[in-house]
């Protein structure tokens, strides 16, 4: 009976290791927001990205035009190369050429700004695909403030703009309290939130749990 037992264990952990092997799982990287700055707190996320995507291409998306400053300090850390990626409408977003430029990342990131914009204009599209594609294969995907906001499993969207603790305290179901729950779904069981200290925003996160 031993004998079959370690049969059926041997067995079991063979199959998990060619899951594993076959398909291999990236990496998440939620940076709470804040301004990124060399030789500053930031240094030790934005390296680890590089780290973990093998020194590979760093492509940095967002819905409108950005300056170089993070395309930089990506390639300071080692990234082979990084650039900014504008995907400014979901005619964009679908294009079978931008999943197939996004698709060449060994590390994505989402920039700050409106997390409903990324929803809302990528949600569906070739891009929301893409996505998905890099971190199935073993990449990073990353993103800070509204970035960070639509990686997990259930996003507060702010749909219709943002939420304030006091108002979420006195009523979670105001207008506001707005979720999505099927874009990206990287981190199972997650909701993500950003500037957490800065701008007081325990209240709300008891608000968005409840």
């Amino acid at each position: 009976k031993m004998g079959i037992f370690f049969k059926i264990v041997y067995f079991l952990a063979l199959v998990i290791s060619l899951t594993i092997n076959l398909f291999p799982q990236g990496y998440v990287c939620a940076v709470g927001g804040g301004s990124e700055d060399y030789n500053s707190w930031s240094d030790a996320p934005y390296s680890w990205i590089v780290q973990k995507s093998d020194s590979g291409k760093v492509l940095i998306l967002g819905v409108s035009s950005a300056t170089n400053w993070l395309r930089d300090y990506f390639v300071s850390f080692g990234a082979d190369t990084a650039y900014n990626k504008t995907i400014g409408s979901r005619t964009v977003a679908d294009l079978q050429e931008t999943y197939d430029e996004l698709i060449t990342a060994k590390a994505i990131f989402i920039r700050g700004g409106d997390q409903w914009d990324y929803i809302s204009l990528w949600k569906g599209t070739k891009t929301d695909s893409a996505i998905n594609y890099v971190f199935q294969n073993g990449g990073v995907i990353s993103g800070t403030s509204a970035g960070l906001a639509v990686l997990g499993d259930v996003d507060f969207s702010a749909q219709n703009g943002s939420v304030y603790p006091d108002e979420s305290l006195l009523n979670p179901f105001n207008n506001y309290m707005r979720f999505e729950d099927n874009f990206l779904n990287l981190v199972p069981d997650v909701i993500f939130d950003s500037h957490f200290i800065e701008r007081a925003r325990h209240g709300r996160l008891i608000a968005m749990l409840y």
